[in-house]
């Protein structure tokens, strides 16, 4: 289950074949088990608060940010995923 707050910014969601739009003051909650993405659709930087639970998705994104900076090598960001069981979709 991910929960997401958005205090910041304008972003799009989708939760299986549905796509939504969320702003400052949404909470949107994201069901395990169903395909779900969102990215930033605005033109400022967005922030958001985040609650994973059960927790331990929190050690996929501390094994992404210790990749060298620049363009993620999507081999290496497949590979911690799958470590942790977590699969990373695109929004489409």
């Amino acid at each position: 289950l991910e929960t997401f707050i958005v205090l910041e910014g304008e972003y799009e969601f989708q939760c299986g074949d549905r796509k939504f739009k969320a702003t400052k003051g949404a909470m949107v909650v994201l069901p395990r088990d169903v395909p779900h993405a969102f990215k930033n659709t605005g033109n400022t930087i967005g922030k958001t608060i985040v609650v994973l639970v059960p927790g331990g998705m929190e050690k996929v994104f501390e094994d992404i940010s210790a990749m060298p900076p620049g363009p993620p090598d999507i081999e290496k960001v497949n590979a911690i995923t799958t470590k942790y069981g977590v699969e990373f979709l695109p929004i489409g």
